[in-house]
C-alpha cells in the first residue's frame, strides 16, 4: 500500500476520517486487501466491536476462532420496525414479546472483574457503583444485555433523569435521588460457554435458570395478533415504547439489522435520526448551528440520506453545546451551511411524513412538523432508523 492509501487507512481504523466510510465499506476493503472471507471479517468486527482488531486477525490468519471475550464490548443486535401487532403474528408465529423499555442498553460483563458498556461500546462501569455490588454475589461468570432504567419504586423515572447518571459526578445523594436496576433480556456467554450461536429459546431459559438473581423484562410468549395488541397496549399504559418480537429460533447476530427481531413503537413515538448538516440561525443565533437536517440511513446504498430539518426543540445553552460539537466534526462548509461527519443522533417528534418524488431531500420522504426531543448521546449512527423504516411509517399513514 502506498503512504497515501496507508494515511486514510489508519484514519478510517482510528475513526478520525473525515469522509464518511461506512463500516461496510471498510469491511469489504480489509477483506479484499487480505484476501479473507468478507464474512468472516464481518463477522469479527461485529465480535471485537474493532475494526483495527478485525484488520490485524485478517492480516494474520486468524479469523475462525474470533469469539465473545470477557471485558471487550460486541455490537448488539438490532431490530427492523413493524407496522402493526398483525405483521408481527403473520412474519413470526408464535414469538417472545418483550417489553420495550425507554432506557439505556448496556451489556454486563461479568468475568474475572464486572464491567458495563452501551450500546456504542462505551465503559460505564464507574457511574454504577451500587449495580456492580449487587452484582459481586453472583457466583457464575455471564456475558448479558439488559436495558437500564431509572426508577421510583414501580414507575420508570423520565429518560433524561436517567442521563444524569452518565453525566454528572457520582456520589451518595445522585444515587439516592436517582436509583437505577437492570432488567435482563439476553444472554450471550455463561461461565466459558459462548450463546451467540443458540437459538434464543434456549439462551432466556438459561439467563432464568442459570441466573435467577437477575431481573428479566416483562414478556409474554403468543402467536396471537390479539395477544400480542393486548402487550403492546399495557406496555404503552405503562408509558413504556411499546414491544419488540423475537424469533425464539433465531440466532444472537450482533450488529445486524433484520426481521429475527421486530420492534412496535407507539403511534406517537418518534425516529432517531442522525444530523448531516446545520446552517446558523438568524438574530440571537446567528453565531450557533440552530437548523439542522436529518437523516435515515439507507441500507441499499449505504449511506445516510436525509428525510428532514429542524430548528426546534433544543435550549439556547443545549444549541450552543451542539454548534461546539457539530464544528468538531465538520467536513465541508458552503455560506452558513455546514456539513458534518454523521456522528450525532437525535430523537425526532413529527407530524407525519409526507413521500414526494420531487422531495428536497435525497430520500425522496419529507418530515412534517419535526422537532428534536432529545440527544440520543446513548446511541451510535449506525443504531438510528432506517430509510426502510421511515418507508413503511409513510405508507403506513396514507
Amino acid at each position: 500500500m502506498d503512504p497515501l492509501g496507508v494515511k486514510y487507512v489508519s484514519k478510517i481504523l482510528l475513526g478520525s476520517s473525515r469522509h464518511g466510510v461506512s463500516d461496510g465499506l471498510v469491511i469489504h476493503a480489509i477483506a479484499d486487501f487480505w484476501n479473507a472471507p468478507v464474512e468472516k471479517v464481518r463477522k469479527a468486527y461485529m465480535l471485537t466491536g474493532d475494526l483495527g482488531e478485525a484488520a490485524v486477525r485478517a492480516k494474520r490468519g486468524k479469523l475462525d476462532n474470533v469469539r465473545l471475550e470477557y471485558q471487550r464490548p460486541f455490537l448488539p443486535m438490532l431490530a427492523e420496525m413493524a407496522d402493526s401487532a398483525s405483521e408481527i403474528s403473520d412474519e413470526m408465529g408464535y414469538c417472545l414479546c418483550e417489553e420495550k423499555l425507554d432506557g439505556v442498553r448496556i451489556q454486563v460483563h461479568k468475568g474475572e472483574d464486572i464491567e458495563f458498556y452501551t450500546r456504542n461500546l462505551n465503559r460505564a462501569t464507574g457511574n454504577f457503583p451500587e449495580i456492580v455490588e449487587s452484582l459481586e454475589g453472583v457466583k457464575k461468570k455471564f456475558i448479558a444485555e439488559g436495558e437500564l432504567i431509572a426508577t421510583k419504586g414501580d414507575f420508570i423515572l423520565p429518560f433524561q433523569k436517567l442521563m444524569r447518571r452518565f453525566r454528572e459526578d457520582i456520589d451518595e445523594e445522585l444515587i439516592e435521588k436517582i436509583p437505577v436496576k437492570i432488567q435482563f433480556f439476553d444472554l450471550l456467554k455463561l461461565d466459558d460457554i459462548s450463546l451467540v450461536d443458540v437459538d434464543l429459546e434456549t439462551r432466556i431459559e438459561k439467563l432464568r435458570t442459570e441466573l435467577p438473581e437477575l431481573e428479566l423484562t416483562r414478556r409474554i410468549r403468543t402467536g396471537e395478533e390479539k395477544e400480542i395488541e393486548n402487550f403492546f397496549e399495557s406496555c404503552v399504559d405503562r408509558e413504556n415504547e411499546g414491544i419488540i418480537a423475537k424469533d425464539l429460533g433465531s440466532k444472537y447476530h450482533p450488529g445486524e439489522r433484520g426481521k429475527d427481531w421486530l420492534k412496535l413503537k407507539n403511534a406517537g413515538e418518534t425516529l432517531d435520526l442522525v444530523i448531516t448538516r446545520a446552517e446558523y440561525g438568524h438574530g440571537k443565533r446567528h453565531k450557533w448551528l440552530s437548523d439542522y437536517y436529518l437523516a435515515a440511513y439507507d441500507k441499499e446504498e449505504e449511506k445516510f440520506k436525509e428525510i428532514g430539518k429542524t430548528y426546534k426543540g433544543l435550549t439556547d445553552e443545549e444549541i450552543q453545546k451542539m454548534t461546539e460539537r457539530l464544528e468538531k466534526i465538520e467536513v465541508d462548509r458552503k455560506g452558513r451551511t455546514v456539513t458534518v461527519k454523521p456522528q450525532i443522533v437525535v430523537e425526532i417528534e413529527y407530524s407525519n411524513i409526507f413521500t414526494e418524488e420531487s422531495s428536497t431531500y435525497d430520500s425522496g420522504y419529507t418530515l412534517r412538523f419535526a422537532r428534536i426531543k432529545r440527544v440520543r448521546d446513548d446511541l451510535e449512527p449506525k443504531d438510528a432508523d432506517t430509510l426502510e423504516g421511515v418507508s413503511k411509517l409513510a405508507h403506513t399513514e396514507k
